[in-house]
C-alpha cells in the first residue's frame, strides 16, 4: 500500500497532481502521473517475475495487433526508456500504457494464456470514461487486443482521481457501470483502480 499511498492527495506528488489538474486540466497532468506510476511500479518490482512481464508503451493497433512490444520494466530500470515519439510509432497505431503478457506482446496468438491484461493510466476516471465511449483508436486498440489476444480478456485503468464522486452519491457507480456494459459488449472484461475518490 506503500506506493499507492505515495500518489494520493496529502503526499508531496499527491498535492501537486491535484493543483496542476486544477489549474492547467486533467490532460496536462496526466503525463506526470503516468511517468511517475511508471517508475514507481518498476523499480518496486525490479528483478522480479512481475517486472519481465510489465511491458510499457507498446504500439497497439486497433485491430488488436501489436507491432512494437514496448519496454519492460526491468529495461526501464536499466536506464533504457525512450519516449514513443522516438521509437518510430506507426501512424493509426495507439500507444496503450501497458500489456502484463509473459513474453513480449508483438509474438501474439489468439487466446494467449500468457496474455494478462492490457491497461492504461489515466488522471481520472472520466478521461478513462470519455476513452471507452468514444470509442476511439486506445479503446479499440484495447478492446480488440483483450478480447482476441488474452485468455482472460482482461482491459484495465488505472486512474488518479474519481471525479463523478463529487456530482451525488451514487454517480461514479453508475458511469462505472455503463463503461463495463459498453466493454462488455466489445467482448472485453473491464476492471477500473482509482487511487483516490
Amino acid at each position: 500500500m506503500g506506493t499507492l499511498q505515495f500518489f494520493l492527495p496529502g503526499t508531496a506528488l499527491g498535492n501537486e497532481l491535484n493543483q496542476l489538474g486544477n489549474v492547467f486540466g486533467p490532460g496536462d497532468t496526466g503525463g506526470i502521473f503516468e511517468a511517475t506510476l511508471r517508475n514507481t511500479v518498476c523499480n518496486l518490482f525490479h528483478g522480479t517475475p512481475f517486472s519481465q512481464r510489465l511491458w510499457v508503451e507498446p504500439f497497439v493497433n486497433p485491430n488488436g495487433t501489436v507491432s512494437n512490444s514496448g519496454i519492460n520494466c526491468d529495461a526501464i530500470y536499466a536506464g533504457n526508456y525512450r519516449e514513443p515519439g522516438e521509437r518510430n510509432q506507426p501512424k493509426g497505431f495507439s500507444p496503450v500504457d501497458f500489456i502484463f503478457k509473459n513474453g513480449r506482446p508483438a509474438v501474439m496468438r489468439r487466446k494467449d494464456p500468457s496474455a494478462y491484461v492490457i491497461g492504461d493510466i489515466k488522471i481520472t476516471i472520466g478521461a478513462a470514461r470519455d476513452t471507452v465511449r468514444k470509442n476511439g483508436t486506445q479503446w479499440k486498440a484495447m478492446s480488440n487486443y483483450a478480447s482476441r489476444y488474452e485468455a482472460t480478456h482482461f482491459a484495465l485503468y488505472v486512474t488518479f482521481k474519481d471525479t463523478f464522486s463529487n456530482k451525488g452519491q451514487g454517480e461514479t457507480a453508475l458511469r462505472l457501470h455503463e463503461m463495463q456494459k459498453q466493454a462488455f459488449s466489445d467482448g472485453v472484461v473491464l476492471f477500473v483502480l482509482n487511487l483516490f475518490h
